[in-house]
């Protein structure tokens, strides 16, 4: 995508009519990541699909740092569910070395996205990203509830953890 106008999306020389255009740029790992030695050869922090435990003894790597391939060869989607989700289960992998209990279940790939698409609403994509060969994702269409649900989740986080 070079550019866009309203009711058109530019793709270098050529463009296409558009109703709604729901476009997100390339997402590219922060320097500070991809230039440690934590980083895989694509800037990102490679960590296992259910213990999220990096190359590194006792790293754990979460969130839009990670790297997590799925069955399909696509990348885990770097969204705050995920990430929130993931700090769950990194927290209770640290918990679990520290007091030599039994490593829990672990990130099992469930979880979803909202996407704002203006005017209030959202839509929302949900279901198994470590589904094989592909995800079972449901995406629902934009709707206020959507919207509204994406920010009683941010409010609950919020209150929560800050």
């Amino acid at each position: 995508v070079t550019g866009t106008e309203e009711g058109r999306i530019y793709f270098g020389d050529a463009s296409e009519e558009a109703d709604l255009i729901v476009y997100m740029p390339p997402i590219t790992p922060p320097p500070i990541v991809a230039d440690s030695a934590l980083a895989g050869p694509d800037g990102w922090v490679e960590a296992h699909p259910t213990s999220l435990a990096t190359a590194f003894e006792g790293v754990y790597a979460i969130g839009d740092i990670t790297e997590i391939t799925l069955a399909n060869g696509r990348s885990l989607p770097r969204t705050g569910n995920f990430a929130h989700s993931q700090a769950h289960v990194a927290a209770d992998m640290i918990a679990a070395t520290i007091t030599g209990k039994p490593a829990p279940a672990g990130f099992d790939g469930f979880g979803g996205c909202y996407v704002e698409t203006g005017v209030g609403r959202a839509a929302y994509g949900s279901g198994n990203f470590y589904a094989t060969p592909a995800p079972d994702v449901v995406m629902h269409p934009p709707s206020r509830r959507w919207h509204w649900s994406k920010v009683v989740f941010e409010r609950q986080v919020m209150q929560t953890w800050l």
